[in-house]
């Protein structure tokens, strides 16, 4: 798990592949669907799914921090999405908008940790 260097965002992504949990909250969806995180950084995240997502669709999310013992939650919005390569899954960028100051909190620590475990 890495920060990229090169990086031009206002928060460096973290490289990490981390469990999560989503649901729609346009529709009345209770179940959430199980997903794979692939960087995340204090705004956002970047995570394959298994099924296409319009751009500004509304998500409640639940990531899995610390092998399941701590889970963040709160909604984020889908910023992009792309078909993956050879594949029927598709990755998509999703931007935080409703997550508590503790699970923020939480996030950056998290991510403060591994980056430094990586150096």
């Amino acid at each position: 798990m890495a920060v990229n260097p090169g990086e031009k965002r206002r928060h460096p992504r973290l490289d990490s592949r981390i469990p999560i949990s989503y649901r729609k909250l346009e529709t009345d969806a209770a179940e959430f669907k199980g997903s794979l995180m692939q960087d995340i950084s204090e705004s956002g995240a970047r995570m394959t799914i298994n099924e296409f997502l319009p751009r500004d669709s509304k998500l409640s999310l639940q990531i899995h921090l610390a092998s399941g013992r701590n889970s963040a939650q709160g909604a984020c919005r889908v910023a992009w999405v792309r078909k993956a390569a050879f594949s029927e899954q598709y990755h998509a960028g999703v931007e935080f908008t409703g997550f508590s100051q503790e699970d923020e909190a939480q996030i950056a620590r998290f991510i403060l940790h591994k980056s430094i475990e990586t150096t």
